[in-house]
């Protein structure tokens, strides 16, 4: 019973998150900077960095930041559009780059095993398939340490992403107005919240895991 308790609890958590960011991009989407596409903005934010490359890519579905290449690879619709939420994913991705630039640790250390990182963490999601395919004690065993994992993977991003949107921000003040600044704001707290929400989640399978191997 507390097992399935833990497991609809966590369900619930990421139904609610992903929801949010859905109604976030239907309020903002057309809500728009006027001469300010994505491109413009990754452009603004790296300005001073001449290493940081900026590419429309059509070849993939989701923008996202190279951290092998140190590249912002955004899609066409990302690199063209000037709505908020538009700008919001841009300016997280720069900020990937700043943090990139600047020599974060977790970033350094996740770059070493994968090529790319993006806005939109779906951990979660991985981590709901995992705790639904344990169902005995040796599967629970393993599903604590893959899951184990992945936290430590969750915490990176966490930390990756407070320090990048603190470097977007501090670029952000010099480039639009503190209207648009907040609203931005607002959408990177979401991302964030994700990242955060997928850690809580992960905690929560891990010990329902516990709970498998106790018997509970």
């Amino acid at each position: 019973m507390v097992k399935n308790l833990l497991l609809l609890l966590s369900i619930m958590i990421i139904i609610i998150s992903y929801t949010k960011i859905i109604l976030i991009y239907l309020t903002t989407k057309n809500k728009r900077i006027e001469n300010l596409t994505g491109f413009d903005l990754a452009k603004e934010i790296t300005s001073n960095y001449d290493e940081i490359n900026i590419v429309e890519s059509k070849e993939i579905t989701i923008s996202k930041y190279n951290l092998k290449r140190r590249v912002i690879r955004l899609t066409p619709k990302n690199y063209q559009s000037n709505d908020i939420f538009t700008l919001s994913l841009s300016a997280c991705l720069s900020g990937y780059s700043l943090a990139n630039i600047n020599k974060d640790k977790y970033l350094k250390m996740l770059s070493n095993i994968l090529p790319n990182i993006d806005y939109l963490n779906k951990s979660s999601i991985l981590v709901i398939l995992i705790s639904l395919f344990t169902n005995t004690i040796k599967d629970a065993k393993i599903g604590i340490l893959i899951l184990g994992l992945i936290l430590i993977y969750q915490y990176f991003l966490i930390q990756i992403n407070t320090a990048s949107h603190q470097y977007t921000k501090d670029s952000l003040k010099k480039i639009i107005s503190k209207k648009e600044l907040l609203e931005i704001e607002k959408i990177l707290n979401s991302f964030l919240s994700i990242h955060k929400n997928s850690f809580i989640i992960t905690l929560i399978l891990i010990l329902r895991e516990v709970f498998m191997i106790l018997n509970i």
